[in-house]
Parts: C-alpha cells; structure tokens; sequence
C-alpha cells in the first residue's frame, strides 16, 4: 500500500483596511509586515494601487517585506457590474498599478 502526498493548504489573508493600521500597527510598517507574514497569500482591498491613496506608500513597503519573505501579494481589482462598471482600460490601469508596486499580477 502507497501513501498518498497530502497537500497542506496556504494560509490567505484578505484585507480591505489600510494595511498599514492591521492589528493596532498605528502605521508601522514593520509591525504591519509582521502581522501579515503569518499568511501565505495576502490580498489587499481595492483602490490601494492608486498613488493618491492615503495608504500607498506604506502598503508598497509591507508589499515588499512580505515578498522578501516568500509571501504571495495580490491586489484586488473590482470587476463587478453593479459596483464600479471598469472598462477595460480602467481594469488595465488597476492591473498595471498594483504590478508597479510588486503584486503578483501580470501586467496587462
């Protein structure tokens, strides 16, 4: 009798919050690296991407930290109808701003 492989499953976080602020970090990145580097896959909630957005800075500095780790970082793109309605140009640009900050996407 063979014994099969048993394939442990990932841990995954998704978070819709400022990245930063997780878990009382107060905007410390380093604190904020630390408390999701328990995960394996991190999603980040939408708009994050953007340069605007309060929290961009510090998110591409943890994005960072838990690449160096191994981890897995994607960011959220809404392709809903009912919500935002993206063009594919939008979607492209969303695509394309959260490979400039090192997500795992592909560049479309």
């Amino acid at each position: 009798m063979s014994l099969t492989s048993v394939k442990v499953p990932k841990y995954l976080a998704v978070y819709y919050g400022w990245p930063s602020l997780v878990e009382n970090s107060q905007g410390d990145v380093t604190a904020a690296s630390n408390w999701f580097g328990q995960f394996d896959l991190i999603v980040f909630g939408d708009g994050i991407w953007k340069t605007t957005h309060g929290d961009h800075v510090k998110t591409k500095a943890i994005m960072k930290n838990l690449i160096r780790r191994g981890k897995k970082v994607f960011g959220y793109v809404d392709l809903g109808v009912t919500t935002q309605n993206l063009n594919i140009k939008q979607m492209r640009q969303a695509v394309n701003g959260w490979s400039a900050m090192g997500a795992s996407v592909r560049r479309i």
